[in-house]
């Protein structure tokens, strides 16, 4: 099992960075800035895996990881589980009853958990859940194939306070559907929606969905719609920490604040001095992001120059076939991984950080027979250590210090005390 945060450590070590938005007090509307720092950024790990390695198919579309850490992969004939060593395929099966097999085969839209674990999505077949509990998969709507529009792109249930699962049907408008009676909504708008994987967010109470035309901003609580960069073509946007957003066009990336509209942008171009045309943008709490364009380039955005830089794989083995085929969607998961899905070449895992923690003790003579029976991660760089009569070890994976535990019964005048620490939790009071 892939315990949330933990074994990460082994294998979900990657890079995320983002893009901590720039102050309110820049320039109304459109500051351009050319942007001149064009190095190639080098990466050195980079892991790919294929049918080969167990992968359902080499076509992936969409990547998520859930609240136990499992790596989530839809791909162009079922849904896979990845652990960090291994797949587990979930396929389509030609009349199955027991409803343990994946209704359709294309997963063609993200990956949603709700407050139960439960994963919704949408295949060929229509809107699915996923009982990870009971491995069974329920189609809504299955009965009457028309209650239900297909949905492109899903938002986290509970935003709205009521479990809601929110999503946008193209053309149509924006749907909301009540996850415990399947009660279902439709609010329409005469605003051109474009059916994509990468255009849809929820941010601060309002569901942002990008398209030729500007972005449609729809508040879930009044339903009130409003149109920003109006005449403009909008092609993917993300949410920054600090409660802006990162918007992407053909040649510009732009730093909106949707609470005063102030916007700064940044022209951004290729090598070839060509405009760059952004498809996917991935932010985290870092101080770079990540986005990937129509050309199939990947590039960090740095915040501190402003600059961005593009990624070169060329150097990594890992890397063969990545340059020749289109890149479908990226994913940063909970350690800063990220996650490639191609069509055609698989799917890719790069750790981009610098440092990569290996093993503990780091010196194999160090604490002779350590048993290990618990684990837990947390956003200290902390690990904590729960052992069999080693007591409760906290060790720094930066600084590299360990702090081990003693509690009354494991009282250092007792050299040898018989003591389990095997499940470890950190609640919401710290």
């Amino acid at each position: 099992m892939f315990p949330k945060n933990v074994n990460c450590i082994r294998f979900f070590a990657f890079l995320t960075y983002s893009l901590r938005a720039m102050k309110k007090y820049f320039t109304i509307a459109l500051l351009l800035m050319p942007l001149h720092h064009f190095a190639q950024t080098d990466f050195t790990r980079l892991s790919n895996y294929g049918v080969n390695d167990g992968l359902s198919q080499n076509s992936v579309y969409v990547i998520m990881q859930d609240s136990q850490g499992f790596g989530w992969v839809g791909t162009g004939d079922g849904l896979d589980r990845f652990d960090g060593k291994k797949f587990r395929i979930f396929r389509s099966r030609e009349k199955d009853t027991t409803r343990t097999t994946l209704p359709g085969s294309i997963i063609n839209s993200r990956i949603v958990e709700d407050r139960e674990g439960r994963l919704w999505f949408n295949t060929n077949k229509g809107l699915v859940f996923l009982d990870k509990k009971t491995e069974r998969f329920t189609i809504v709507g299955k009965k009457k194939a028309n209650e239900y529009p297909f949905f492109i792109s899903f938002m986290p249930v509970g935003i709205d306070g009521k479990d809601s699962l929110w999503g946008y049907i193209s053309g149509t408008g924006i749907g909301a559907i009540n996850i415990h009676d399947m009660g279902y909504t439709l609010y329409r708008t005469s605003i051109p929606l474009t059916p994509t994987n990468f255009n849809f967010i929820f941010h601060n109470g309002k569901i942002y969905i990008t398209g030729k035309s500007g972005i449609t901003c729809f508040d879930i609580r009044t339903h009130q719609r409003e149109l920003l960069f109006s005449g403009q073509p909008v092609y993917c946007i993300s949410p920054l920490p600090n409660g802006h957003l990162l918007i992407g066009g053909s040649g510009q990336l732009i730093d909106f604040n949707p609470e005063t509209h102030i916007s700064f942008t940044i022209k951004t171009n290729d090598e070839n001095k060509s405009p760059i045309g952004w498809k996917q943008l991935v932010c985290s709490a870092a101080d770079f992001s990540i986005g990937f364009s129509t050309k199939g380039n990947i590039y960090i955005i740095h915040e501190k120059n402003p600059s961005f830089s593009k990624i070169d794989f060329s150097h990594n083995p890992g890397a063969t076939g990545l340059s020749d085929y289109l890149i479908n969607y990226i994913f940063i998961d909970h350690s800063q991984n990220l996650w490639i899905g191609t069509e055609g070449a698989g799917l890719y895992i790069a750790s981009l950080s610098k440092k990569k923690f290996n093993r503990y003790p780091e010196f194999r003579q160090e604490r002779a027979n350590l048993m290990v029976k618990g684990l837990y991660a947390d956003e200290q760089n902390n690990i904590l250590i729960g052992t069999y009569n080693q007591g409760l070890i906290i060790y720094n994976t930066h600084t590299k210090k360990q702090l081990i535990l003693f509690f009354p019964a494991m009282h250092p005048a007792n050299p040898n005390p018989s003591c389990l620490f095997a499940g470890i939790h950190q609640e919401g009071s710290g």
